[in-house]
């Protein structure tokens, strides 16, 4: 999901211009930010799936249908689980078969032209799921919950398509060789809060005729469901298919253009050995010439898992520990999802007076002592106190998500950020599906529905290290070290013998690396092997020739 998009001769770059979403240089902005309108869609209507699945679930195992009903939390189960961990089972399959199949996803969006077939398909399995889950009712509830699977794995996995057209649309030229990084901002910028702004206004819009029609959780589900599934299969209709978009007086929702592939597949490599040799490359790339970039995407893993996990596990905390109804608890969600909204616009002011280094580590400091104390403070008998959580939880949301992709991309290359910001996603994913796993074990043998919030501390804690010893300065100095060595030995330096080995095993014989002192991995990104040691060695900026040992070094660890 990197490089520049190379797109059909066909294709036009008129601008264009929307009522809904401004003036755009590449007529299929839009139909981007149309796609992201469907995914904010999609996303209010989780909470209430949940919240019906859960209730039907615990009903079908004999427990009383209304939470404030149970005192003394149901321990029975169904299919051989408790229902809260029916939830948590289906979100965490549904998470780990997305995060597995992603870097599939990234190698058929660089080398095939299929991005367009499997961003339609997913979409229409995305679509066809939720219209599906409109039948929802005490007959039919395990197979809708089995379906969430689908409907995650299917989301994950079209928003790495979606997200694999960004770098085209700040193209300034046909050739996709100059590009307008002020553009990219403004549309990845634009894409959230169209997200945000559709599962927000979705989600305030069915709450509100379900808390004033008292028409139940069920019903509200079928009528969310429904109507959400239909507005969405349109959407998709128009913008995943070149022949069709729409074009109204109000309303313009152009198709998505047809991409060619921006690497070349090796004879005899199935997609399956490419994207396990785009992770190796990667891997190799992040740990010798990038160590900072690495240990933010590892830490940003382990903190998105919670971040990601929060409503879901929040849902299971709040109708199952606290006994709340669906009301209340809807009313929590709403309260995290209304405030995080100015706390995001507040966050870019403060990343303006602080670095966003500081904002995000701090915002993840408190993330991890609120939720902490959360598990020990909020009991049945205090259960009121969540509001006034609540009100850090979304604090901590808006400046969260403004804040972590400021603080990574001043850590990559400005001329690689498309390949990087793949990279991010995929860390964005990797891991979401742990803390709904874990709750699901503990929860079974210890009925444990009161550690969700120690779970997601856990995860909190264990990333704020990571995220620490990061250094910002540390990698400027690298980039500046690697675009210094690339500016000598541009990649044209390297023989065709050498580039095709490279490509095809991700080595290189050491001693030739020494005479050429750059390759291409398979992202074609310039691999510098010195760049670490440099920087680690050379606090001055002085480069130097790699030792013999550090050669020895490097030639041990691709062995292994």
């Amino acid at each position: 999901m990197s490089g520049n998009d190379q797109d059909d001769p066909s294709s036009s770059s008129e601008k264009v211009s929307s009522k809904l979403f401004g003036n755009w240089r590449q007529a299929h902005t839009v139909g981007y930010l149309w796609d992201n309108t469907a995914s904010g869609l999609i996303l209010s209507t989780t909470t209430f799936l949940n919240l019906a699945i859960l209730r039907l679930a615990t009903v079908a195992a004999g427990c009383p249908g209304n939470p404030e009903d149970d005192d003394e939390n149901c321990t029975k189960s169904v299919y051989g689980l408790k229902p809260e961990s029916v939830l948590t089972a289906v979100a965490t399959a549904g998470q780990l078969v997305g995060a597995f199949l992603t870097p599939f996803a990234g190698a058929i969006c660089d080398y095939t032209s299929k991005r367009r077939i499997v961003g339609a398909i997913s979409g229409w399995i995305l679509a066809l799921c939720t219209l599906i889950q409109a039948g929802l009712h005490a007959k039919t509830w395990f197979i809708m919950a089995l379906l969430q699977i689908f409907a995650i794995a299917s989301y994950v996995i079209h928003q790495a398509m979606v997200l694999s057209y960004l770098p085209g649309l700040s193209r300034l030229d046909d050739t996709g060789v100059l590009d307008d990084p002020d553009v990219r901002y403004r549309v990845n910028a634009c894409s959230v809060i169209t997200a945000f702004g559709a599962n927000l206004s979705s989600y305030i819009f069915f709450g509100a005729i379900f808390v004033f029609s008292g028409i139940g959780i069920v019903n509200i589900v079928n009528l969310v469901q429904g109507v959400i599934g239909v507005v969405v299969s349109l959407i998709y209709f128009f913008i995943w298919h070149p022949d069709n978009g729409y074009k109204g007086a109000f309303i313009h929702i152009p198709p998505l253009k047809h991409i060619h592939p921006i690497k070349l597949i090796e004879s005899c490599s199935g997609i399956s050995i490419i994207a396990l040799k785009e992770i190796r490359a990667s891997y190799i790339l992040l740990y010798f010439d990038f160590p900072d970039v690495g240990r933010f995407l590892c830490g940003y893993a382990i903190a998105n898992a919670a971040a990601s996990s929060f409503a879901t596990l929040a849902v299971v905390f709040l109708s199952q520990y606290l006994n709340f109804d669906e009301t209340k608890t809807l009313y929590v969600i709403a309260q995290v999802l209304i405030i995080s909204l100015p706390a995001g616009a507040y966050g870019v002011k403060l990343m303006a007076r602080f670095s966003p280094k500081k904002v995000f580590l701090n915002t993840v400091g408190v993330f991890a002592a609120s939720t902490m104390l959360g598990f020990f403070v909020i009991l049945p008998t205090a259960r009121d106190l969540v509001f006034f959580f609540g009100f850090i939880w979304g604090s901590c949301f808006g400046i969260y998500y403004s804040a972590n992709t400021a603080f990574y991309t001043q850590l990559v290359p400005k001329h690689a950020e498309s390949f990087f910001m793949s990279l991010f996603y995929f860390a964005s994913v990797i891991l979401t599906w742990s803390p709904p796993a874990i709750f699901t074990l503990l929860n079974q043998f210890t009925n444990a529905t009161r550690a969700v919030f120690l779970i997601i501390a856990v995860f909190f804690f264990i990333s704020y290290p990571i995220i620490s010893t990061v250094s910002v300065s540390r990698a400027q100095l690298a980039i500046t070290q690697h675009d210094a060595q690339l500016a000598q030995h541009p990649a044209g330096s390297l023989d065709e013998a050498d580039f095709q080995r490279f490509m095809s095993d991700g080595n290189l014989d050491v001693s030739r690396d020494h005479e050429n002192g750059i390759a291409m991995n398979n992202q074609g990104l310039p691999f510098v092997k010195s760049t670490v040691h440099n920087a680690r060695d050379n606090s001055n900026g002085d480069s130097a020739p790699p030792s013999p040992d550090d050669a020895d070094k490097t030639k041990q660890f691709r062995r292994t």
